[in-house]
């Protein structure tokens, strides 16, 4: 790890250890009890234990910010690993389920959970108050993606609780945002004493120069026509060269066919669920031909193009899925947190037994999609080659 890496790790578990000291410290003073621990730092004096800590002893959490590939994760990560070696309890959060399930299959002996989980988001903050009581580490992965509205529940849940846990937030405000239009950058509390900020700037991860100049240049900027035209030249797709051979503007079956010749695992980025419905389309028309399906089954409404109008869900028809053995699909529910059955995690498809889709998901867990006679199944399109990009709202280009 770089040297500022190194900083942001120790001052991590310098705050866990704090907190435990101050969690010790309450605990004995409400006993009535004490030890040559217990006493106050040298030069302060060694007045009779208090159980109401001065205003000094409140520590702030802790954001750890910076460009993807600057080493926030590898910094935060180590922190949690020594915090768990010396028996310390590590609560860990991800604004969605994928991203959680991967920080699971890190972390397998931890308590790992998404934001609207962990911090019980769907009930009344006050029956909340207590849920970081029993942590002495709580880590909150991809802060940018946090609405003001939660970032404050969690702000709120972390006083309630003292501030003896140490509260760590992870991201960067410039890459993918939240489904809702505020993000923490909007509270108060953000930009007051009670966050103490540390960046990261070098994209550690990246070696090749050119590539880091042209994500410096997206990460905070529209780019100049100069300056996309640059970025774009060598990368047109497909590239390799056949004579006459001009791709459409909007894409044709035999436009898709010759980009998954040349890069048989290219995902298609569209604006809207109607561009992606059309590509998957074309894209299950190239990969399975006239081959007939395994089964057609119901699958999630929302990636049903027929259920909207201007723009709005006017109904909830179920989209009718043809089931091919190979085909990737994305899972669009909750089933089971456990083996990574979560919302956003990419499947393919293994076969059918019964009435069951059998899949391996992408991190290489096979476990069956239960479909019940009058149930949908828990995958939308073959999506996962065409998918609308998210919206990022009113704050800016992401």
């Amino acid at each position: 790890m770089s040297r500022q890496q190194q900083q942001i790790c120790d001052e991590i578990l310098d705050s866990v250890r704090a907190g435990l000291r101050q969690r010790r410290q309450e605990e004995n003073a409400w006993k009535g009890e004490g030890g040559p621990e217990d006493v106050a730092e040298e030069g302060e004096g060694q007045e009779e234990a208090n159980p109401f800590p001065p205003a000094a002893a409140l520590r702030p959490a802790i954001a750890v910010l910076g460009p993807a590939g600057s080493g926030k994760t590898t910094a935060v990560h180590k922190a949690i690993r020594e915090a768990t070696q010396h028996g310390c309890r590590v609560l860990l959060a991800a604004p969605t389920g994928r991203l959680a399930a991967t920080m699971r299959e890190k972390f397998p002996d931890l308590e790992v959970d998404t934001v609207h989980g962990a911090f019980l988001v769907y009930k009344p903050v006050h029956e909340t108050l207590e849920i970081m009581l029993p942590y002495d580490l709580v880590v909150v992965e991809e802060v940018g993606q946090l609405s003001q509205r939660i970032f404050e529940r969690i702000m709120e849940q972390w006083q309630a609780a003292e501030r003896l846990p140490t509260l760590v937030f992870v991201g960067d405000f410039y890459q993918l945002p939240g489904p809702e239009s505020s993000s923490a950058l909007d509270a108060g509390m953000w930009h007051s004493v009670m966050v103490k900020k540390r960046e990261l700037h070098t994209m550690l991860r990246c070696k090749c120069d050119k590539l880091r100049k042209t994500l410096d240049c997206l990460r905070t900027n529209k780019p100049s026509k100069a300056q996309l035209r640059e970025i774009k030249a060598g990368h047109k797709a497909p590239s390799f060269g056949r004579a006459g051979y001009v791709m459409n503007e909007v894409p044709s079956l035999e436009d898709v066919g010759h980009i998954f010749e040349e890069t048989p695992d290219t995902m298609f980025l569209t604006i809207s669920r109607k561009a992606a419905a059309y590509l998957n389309d074309l894209a299950v028309q190239v990969k399975f031909g006239g081959a007939a399906p395994l089964q057609v089954v119901p699958a999630d409404p929302e990636s049903n193009v027929a259920n909207y109008h201007k723009g709005r869900m006017v109904a909830e028809v179920p989209l009718q899925v043809p089931i091919y053995q190979g085909a990737y699909i994305i899972l669009t529910k909750n089933l089971n947190k456990a083996v990574g059955f979560v919302n956003g995690m990419g499947a393919t498809v293994l076969g059918m037994d019964g009435n069951n889709v059998l899949v391996k998901t992408d991190q290489d867990g096979s476990w069956p999609s239960i479909r019940g006679p009058r149930r949908t199944m828990s995958c939308t399109t073959l999506c996962a080659w065409g998918t609308p990009a998210p919206s990022t709202k009113s704050r800016g280009r992401r």
